[in-house]
């Protein structure tokens, strides 16, 4: 995979946390954790500019908080939702996002927090 292609998958695992909410629930909890602002267009995968280093830190920083916090492997979470969401794009279903959720509920997660896609069930 060369740089092109790592920055756009990395950029989208980031868009991909703050779309989902796995982390926290709000974008507030969401920038208090990261210690900046998200909103308006500004958010994780803008952040570091054009450094892949930098996004695949933020990103890394990212699982290693998921994993302290809940014992929840981010990138099997993430790669599990592409999946999911590749197959309710195949049953036309791309803008419900209940789908996506439907088909990661059957994921066994021993969380104290569970992400907030589960929760919209």
């Amino acid at each position: 995979m060369d740089n092109e292609d790592k920055m756009e998958q990395v950029c989208g695992y980031l868009r991909m946390i703050e779309r989902t909410r796995l982390l926290r629930n709000t974008t507030e909890e969401l920038e208090r954790l990261v210690g900046f602002s998200v909103g308006s267009g500004n958010g994780l995968a803008r952040k570091g500019g054009k450094s892949l280093f930098m996004k695949d830190a933020i990103l890394r920083e990212l699982a290693h908080i998921a994993k302290q916090d809940t014992d929840l492997d981010l990138q099997e979470v993430l790669d599990a939702y592409i999946g999911a969401d590749r197959i309710c794009e195949r049953m036309g279903n791309v803008a419900n996002l209940h789908c996506s959720a439907s088909i990661l509920s059957g994921i066994s997660i021993q969380t104290q927090r569970l992400p907030m896609i589960l929760h919209l069930l």
